[in-house]
């Protein structure tokens, strides 16, 4: 089953659901130019800091220039992050509910462990669900379009046992018999998929932001997945398109500093976040309630597939720590 790229290239909504044919001729020939990832200045700029390469280094700071510059050249780069997504898609294009939401990403979260996806290939394909579920109605084909994006992300960032050929990939999530979404479908639906997204795969992800600001803070392995899980959380969810990636991690360093007795912040912080507390309070607040919330369905009988994820001994069981008071 393949998705339907009549509407295409006028990106109107396709209020039917996905069709089960892919018309080749009308899909217009993308511009290299453009092709997934948009050229930037190699050149990023240093804000917000107050303090001096040569006063880090004279705090015997363990810091490495190039992944410094690498953190500067995100920060630079992620002004239209914010409301790329409209937070209230679900329910202004399909009618979704909250539940509905959950379970479609649930299921790519499913989708992505079984096929030992990295996680930045994982955040990219939670990106792409978000911004596809803006303008097409996926009703009973949501796991081919789950399918399909996990597919273009591995392409964008492989796992560490490479890129999956399309009949494995289908292979691994649908079974050996599985007829009813081939190799063909699949390739026809990434063409569809790219239009949707203008050719451009978002490779600016809150993940980039887990590992630099991890590394600023000091943390432990538990304390970099406790980061992470409340990261990953977050992004599942439209309203964090309403906040930058940087501004929402380093709040999550904020929630792991108080939920480990650890102290608030640092001049390190200060300087390689370009954040202070006082500019987090937003991101604090939906990062909370949202752990809270994420907690409290996980009492029941389904858990929250990031919840599970997060319980393994590989991420430390972060999912078991308490969020700390409001």
């Amino acid at each position: 089953m393949a998705l339907e790229p009549s509407a295409l290239p006028s990106h109107q909504l396709v209020h039917d659901d996905i069709g089960t044919k892919f018309e080749a001729q009308q899909i217009l020939a993308p511009d290299p130019s453009c092709f997934f990832i948009t050229k930037a200045s190699l050149y990023p700029t240093i804000r917000h800091v107050s303090i001096t390469w040569d006063e880090l280094v004279s705090m015997n700071m363990n810091v490495n220039r190039e992944c410094v510059n690498l953190s500067r050249f995100y920060l630079d780069h992620e002004e239209d992050y914010i409301n790329r997504v409209s937070p209230d898609y679900p329910q202004r294009v399909q009618g979704l509910s909250d539940e509905d939401i959950r379970l479609i990403f649930n299921n790519l979260l499913r989708c992505a462990n079984a096929l030992k996806m990295c996680e930045t290939a994982i955040y990219l394909a939670i990106d792409i669900v978000h911004r596809i579920l803006t303008q097409i109605n996926i009703g009973t084909t949501s796991p081919y379009l789950l399918a399909t994006a996990l597919f273009v992300a591995q392409k964008v960032e492989p796992s560490q046992w490479g890129i999956l050929p399309g009949s494995r990939l289908l292979s691994k999530l649908f079974g050996e018999n599985n007829t009813h979404f081939t190799s063909t479908d699949l390739y026809g639906n990434e063409i569809v998929l790219l239009h949707y997204l203008n050719f451009h795969v978002e490779t600016i992800t809150p993940y980039h932001y887990v590992k630099f600001f991890s590394n600023a803070a000091g943390f432990t392995m538990q304390q970099k997945s406790l980061l992470h899980y409340l990261t990953q959380m977050c992004a599942m969810t439209p309203e964090s398109y309403r906040y930058k990636p940087s501004a929402l991690t380093a709040a999550g360093v904020l929630l792991v500093n108080e939920a480990f007795g650890l102290p608030c912040w640092t001049e390190r912080l200060s300087f390689f976040t370009t954040y202070s507390p006082e500019m987090l309070a937003s991101e604090r607040a939906f990062l909370l309630s949202t752990w809270i919330h994420v907690t409290k369905l996980a009492q029941g009988s389904h858990p929250p597939a990031v919840f599970v994820k997060f319980s393994s001994h590989h991420f430390g069981n972060v999912s078991s720590l308490l969020s700390p008071t409001v």
